[in-house]
């Protein structure tokens, strides 16, 4: 009402109103499935073949906006980007926009490296869908799935260790 101040109000504050309002955010939610492995055992430095599934769970389509889903490896079935070893991960662009109630299955080759922290054991593969967060979602604490298979990795057996004498006999270690 009074816009340049010209007029002396000893209270400036019932000027402003406000009242609690529920805002409703309309946004996608990517749901990841259990990703199905291609088998049991491997050896570091190999490839397993991957499926998975992801759903938008929401009433609202992704964006028309590239996104990734990661692979990691877990001794455990509770996902932790501090201890879980990250594989890599496929861009499903192409998937993009999603709309609500749809879904995509994916199948991937996912490359076992051989990474210096791990020891050969029993690992869960995970599967996380939007892995870098490039779609705006309502819920990403449903993007991560575990495989219900452990996957037992081991290193290959190295050469054989082999000795020669000078008499040129051979001995194995």
């Amino acid at each position: 009402a009074d816009i340049s101040n010209r007029v002396y109000e000893f209270n400036l504050e019932n000027n402003n109103a406000s009242a609690p309002a529920a805002i409703d955010i309309i946004a996608p939610d990517l749901q990841a499935s259990p990703p199905l492995l291609d088998r049991s055992e491997a050896f570091f430095g190999q490839e397993i073949s991957v499926t998975w599934t992801a759903e938008n769970v929401a009433a609202e389509a992704t964006a028309l906006v590239p996104w990734i889903d990661g692979f990691w490896l877990s001794t455990d079935t509770v996902w932790d980007p501090q201890t879980d070893v990250l594989m890599g991960g496929v861009d499903v662009r192409e998937h993009a926009p999603l709309p609500p109630g749809q879904n995509y299955t994916v199948t991937a080759d996912v490359p076992l490296a051989a990474d210096v922290t791990l020891q050969d054991g029993d690992y869960y593969v995970l599967v996380e869908i939007n892995s870098g967060g490039e779609q705006l979602e309502a819920d990403r604490s449903n993007n991560v799935a575990v495989s219900d298979t452990l996957l037992s990795l081991t290193r290959r057996p190295g050469p054989a260790v082999v000795s020669i004498t000078p008499d040129g006999t051979t001995h194995q270690a």
